[in-house]
């Protein structure tokens, strides 16, 4: 059930690289940039923790420049397999000395590996799994939108970023109401 708690929410950033980018449609990639910039904001605004993987850092380079700003509190490792799930991970560490946290955002590319694999796991492990399909990408449409479907059948909530912020929220009378209204503007 799609039912957003920031107390026991973090955000997952995968693989948003130089390289990997290089291969996306310019148009599409700019739009998802943009978005993942302000989910990103928007969750550290909220206190959420921020996690980001990167895939053979060597190979494929660091996150794309600009994905996160100054003040952006965030863990960074770096993995070879391709979902974030995979024995003694960074993240399952993370998720096991944090165990008030049982919902996970996941952002990132590709939709169609990564993604797909890291949601499908986490899933599998019991966690409540969020993805913004606006802050998920694939070189090739068709690939995002078949992972869209299947993470759907596994019961993954697939939403858009700014529900996600707003479920966050849950009222106009938060604190940080007024500045996650600007920043999704």
């Amino acid at each position: 059930m799609f039912n957003m708690d920031r107390k026991k929410s973090l955000l997952l950033v995968i693989d948003i690289q130089d390289r990997l980018a290089q291969g996306m449609q310019k148009e599409e990639f700019a739009v998802f940039l943009a978005k993942n910039k302000i989910l990103i904001n928007g969750c550290n605004i909220l206190g959420l923790p921020i996690l980001q993987s990167l895939q053979y850092k060597k190979g494929l380079g660091e996150s794309v420049e600009g994905l996160f700003g100054e003040n952006i509190k965030k863990i960074d490792f770096e993995k070879r397999v391709f979902s974030c799930c995979y024995e003694n991970s960074e993240l399952l560490d993370f998720l096991a000395k944090n165990p008030h946290i049982r919902q996970v955002i996941i952002s990132g590319m590709e939709a169609h590996v990564c993604v797909l694999q890291t949601a499908r796991d986490l899933k599998q492990a019991g966690f409540d799994v969020i993805v913004p399909q606006d802050c998920v990408i694939s070189r090739d449409i068709s690939n995002k939108q078949n992972a869209l479907n299947l993470m759907c059948n596994l019961n993954v909530n697939v939403a858009n970023m700014e529900s996600i912020l707003f479920d966050l929220l849950k009222t106009s009378t938060a604190e940080e109401f007024k500045t996650i209204s600007n920043i999704v503007k």
